[in-house]
C-alpha cells in the first residue's frame, strides 16, 4: 500500500499540493486553483479540498484572502519539513479513531480469542494471592478508615509509599509530591486540564495511548502531532518548530513507551526535551504507565528523574503490573500541584481508601517485587517466542523493532504490506494484533504492528502459532 493511500483523504491531497508547491508547479504567491475547480482536477469532494486547504493554511504553506481564495505563501517551507508531522485534526476524525476497533474487540472476547493488542495483563499473570492476603489484612486491621473518604491530595500511606518507591528509582520525592487519582488516565487528564486552558495547543509524540487523543480533543484543546522517527535528533527539532509555529502551551509525551524505532529516549534527548521546557515555559505531561516492566538490566529513567524546576507532571499507575481493575493513579505535578488538586476534587473530591490501602501495601511488600521479576520472565519468554516464530516466517519478511520495550513488541512488516490487512486477517481467526495506524491521527506506523507481551506464555504461543498459519 502506498504511503498517501494510508492517509486520510485530505492528508493525501494536501500531501499532493505540497509537492506541487514544492516543485513549482504553484509558484509562491501564486492563486491556487478555486474550489470548483480544484475538484474536477483532484477528482476529490468538496469537503475533502476545503480540509486540505485548510491544513495547508495551518502550516504556513498557503494563506487564504478575503472573497479572492488561496495563495501560496511568499516563504516556502524547507523540503526536510514535510507535512504532515504537524497536524491538527477536526473533532470528527479523532471521535472516529478506533470505534471498530473497539467493536471488534468486544466481539473477540465474546468468541473467548487471544486479543495481543489490548494493554491489559491476562488474568492468570494477575498476583491474586497476594493482593487477597494483604485485601483481607487490611479489612482486619481497620476496617472504618477503609470505608471512610479521603478529602485530601491522596491516602498518606500510599504517597508515603510511592515516596519510597520513586526514590529507589532514583527520583527526589516525598509524599507531598503526589496526588492519587482513579487511574492513570484519570491522572492525564487532570494534567491537562491542570497545566493548560481550552484552545490551547498540546503537542503529541505518537504513537501514544489512542483514547487520549479523543479525550483531549474533547477538553477543547487543539493537537499537534510529532510522529516518532528512526532520527531522534531531528524528531526534537520537528518539536521546536511547532512550538515556534503555533504556540504550543504543553508537551504530552511517554519516554518509557516503546515506539517502532526502538525503546524510549535517551537522558541525553530528556534533558534537551526541558531545555525546551525553560525556553518556551512549557508543561511536560508525561505518562509513564509503561514504566514499571523494564527488561534492561537497569530501568529507564522517566522524565521526571531530570526535572529542576516543577515543569513535568508525572502520571502513572500500577495497572499494568497489577491488573487494569485496580483503579489507583497518580501524579507527581511539580509547580502545578495546586491546580492540579483543584481539577481533581471536581471528578472526585473523595478518593477511595481501600485501592489506595492495599496498592500502599503492595508496594512495601516483597512479594510484589517477586510478582514484578515474574513478569518480566514472562515477558521475556514471549518476546523469545516472537522473535523466533519471525525467523521462522511469521509474516515473512517482517523484524521485530522493539527488543528491550518491556510489555509491548513492534514488528515492521514488509513493504507494501498494511497493517490493517494483517489485523483484519489475525482477526478472522480470532487473534486481535494492534494496527500501527490506531496510535497516530494520521494513521501513521501503518506499516507496523504491536503486539502485548504481557500474556501468559502458553496462550502467546498458541496465538502467535494461529499468525503463523494465517499469514497477510
Amino acid at each position: 500500500m502506498s504511503r498517501e493511500a494510508a492517509l486520510p483523504k485530505y492528508l493525501a491531497l494536501a500531501e499532493t499540493l505540497q509537492k506541487l508547491i514544492l516543485g513549482g508547479d504553484f509558484a509562491p504567491g501564486a492563486k491556487l486553483p478555486s474550489v470548483r475547480s480544484a475538484m474536477r482536477r483532484f477528482g476529490v469532494s468538496k469537503n475533502t479540498l476545503i480540509a486540505a486547504y485548510a491544513y495547508l493554511e495551518m502550516n504556513g504553506a498557503i494563506h487564504a484572502k478575503d472573497r479572492s481564495g488561496y495563495y501560496v505563501s511568499q516563504e516556502r517551507e524547507d523540503e526536510t519539513v514535510r507535512l504532515p508531522y504537524l497536524i491538527d485534526h477536526p473533532l470528527s476524525l479523532v471521535e472516529q479513531k478506533g470505534q471498530d476497533i473497539l467493536t471488534d474487540l468486544e466481539a473477540l472476547r465474546s468468541r473467548q480469542g487471544y486479543d495481543l493488542l489490548s494493554p491489559m495483563l491476562d488474568p492468570k499473570l494477575l498476583p491474586q494471592g497476594i493482593v487477597a492476603r494483604l485485601a483481607r489484612k487490611i479489612l482486619a486491621e481497620d476496617l472504618r478508615a477503609c470505608l471512610t473518604p479521603d478529602f485530601g491530595p491522596g491516602y498518606r500511606p500510599l504517597r508515603h509509599a510511592l515516596a519510597g518507591y520513586y526514590r529507589a528509582r532514583e527520583i527526589a520525592a516525598d509524599d507531598r509530591d503526589f496526588v492519587t487519582t482513579l487511574g492513570c488516565t484519570h491522572a492525564l487528564v487532570a494534567a491537562v486540564e491542570a497545566s493548560t486552558a481550552p484552545g490551547d495547543t498540546i503537542a503529541i509524540r505518537t504513537p501514544t495511548f489512542y483514547p487520549l487523543l479523543r479525550i483531549i480533543h474533547s477538553l477543547n484543546r487543539r493537537i499537534i502531532e510529532i510522529p516518532s522517527t528512526a532520527n531522534r535528533s531531528r524528531d526534537l527539532e520537528r518539536l521546536e518548530e511547532a512550538i515556534e509555529r503555533f504556540s504550543v502551551r504543553a508537551c504530552f509525551i511517554s519516554v518509557s513507551l516503546p515506539d517502532p524505532y526502538g525503546a524510549g529516549l535517551s537522558d541525553d534527548a530528556k534533558r534537551h526535551l526541558l531545555n525546551l521546557a525553560e525556553r518556551y515555559d512549557l508543561a511536560m505531561i508525561e505518562d509513564d504507565v509503561f514504566g514499571h516492566v523494564s527488561l534492561r538490566n537497569h530501568a529507564m529513567r522517566p522524565l521526571k528523574a531530570f526535572d529542576q524546576t516543577g515543569r513535568v507532571l508525572h502520571c502513572s499507575s500500577l495497572s499494568k503490573t497489577l491488573g487494569s481493575g485496580l483503579r489507583v493513579g497518580w501524579c507527581m505535578p511539580g509547580r502545578y500541584a495546586k491546580a492540579m488538586q483543584n481539577v481533581r476534587s471536581i471528578v472526585a473530591p473523595a478518593m477511595p481508601v481501600f485501592e489506595q490501602a492495599l496498592v500502599a501495601r503492595l508496594l512495601e511488600s516483597a512479594s510484589f517485587a517477586r510478582h514484578v521479576g515474574d513478569l518480566k520472565l514472562n515477558v521475556r519468554q514471549n518476546l523469545q517466542t516472537l522473535q523466533h516464530a519471525l525467523g521462522e516466517g511469521l509474516l515473512a519478511g517482517s523484524s521485530l523493532t522493539s527488543r528491550d520495550g518491556g510489555l509491548l513488541a513492534w514488528v515492521r512488516l514488509p513493504e507494501g504490506t498494511s497493517a490493517n490487512t494483517v489485523y483484519k486477517a489475525a482477526l478472522e481467526r480470532n487473534v486481535a494484533v494492534a494496527p500501527g495506524g490506531i496510535y497516530s491521527l494520521a494513521d501513521r506506523f501503518d506499516d507496523h504492528i504491536r503486539l502485548f507481551l504481557g500474556i501468559e506464555t502458553h496462550n502467546f504461543r498458541r496465538a502467535i502459532s494461529i499468525l503463523a498459519r494465517n499469514p497477510s
